[in-house]
């Protein structure tokens, strides 16, 4: 993870979305608990104090890639076990449809389709298992049929929405910092250490679009007796 694009907005939706999942979770961690579900509730809040840890690291100790990791994989093993189990009223596959956003939103395009792929993968694993009998799942073969294919489509907008966003934060990032440029002609150096004319490189790294004039300082230096007849005028 990279710290500095993991900025004050993701930190504070990270603090939300963790904060909420915490509570979620604890909360039904400890009601399995009373209700004597030893085995899901002694999960439920472990997973919760997972969740709670590595809200922790990023935002008391600035702390990321571990911490994504104590995001990540607590996330896929509740959606696994909502997708087994239903979740409330059958709601757990929804899950499904919000945790990759969070995914690519965090870790970016790459590390976000792996987590993503990994989501899927032991989806279609339990559906496999289901539709053979090895295992019971609530939800019916027509519903896990519909599930994948919508699933795969958010996970290709997803993608191709995160590789525009990287693409144009890198250009931003590109821009910041020191530049070198000449003293005399002032091209700019880029990164492949060829000099290039400013408009140039603006223009392949910004969408700022150039028209051309003279200032009548060059006007008079480069055309004297026009520039002269013009004022004249």
């Amino acid at each position: 993870m990279d710290q500095e694009r993991f900025d004050i907005p993701k930190r504070r939706v990270f603090t939300v979305i963790t904060g909420i999942s915490v509570i979620t979770l604890l909360s039904y961690g400890i009601l399995n608990l009373l209700y004597l579900n030893f085995i899901i509730g002694i999960i439920e809040v472990i997973l919760s104090l997972s969740l709670f840890l590595s809200f922790y690291l990023i935002i008391k100790k600035h702390i990321y890639g571990i911490s994504i990791a104590l995001y990540v994989i607590p996330t896929i093993i509740i959606s696994f076990y909502l997708f087994l189990t239903g979740g409330f009223h059958n709601s757990g596959i929804f899950w499904f449809f919000v945790f990759p956003v969070t995914y690519f939103f965090f870790l970016g395009s790459f590390w976000g389709l792996m987590s993503f792929f990994i989501l899927c993968g032991g989806a279609a694993i339990l559906t496999i298992l289901s539709l053979t009998g090895f295992i019971q799942m609530s939800y019916p073969p027509e519903i896990l049929l519909f599930f994948f294919p919508i699933s795969i489509i958010e996970g290709i907008v997803l993608y191709i929405y995160q590789k525009i966003l990287e693409k144009h934060l890198a250009h931003i990032f590109l821009l910041e910092g020191l530049m070198s440029i000449c003293s005399h002609c002032k091209k700019i150096r880029n990164n492949e250490g060829t000099w290039e004319p400013m408009d140039h490189y603006l223009h392949k790294h910004t969408d700022i679009e150039f028209t051309h004039g003279l200032c009548p300082h060059c006007a008079e230096e480069l055309y004297p007796g026009y520039a002269t007849r013009k004022n004249q005028k």
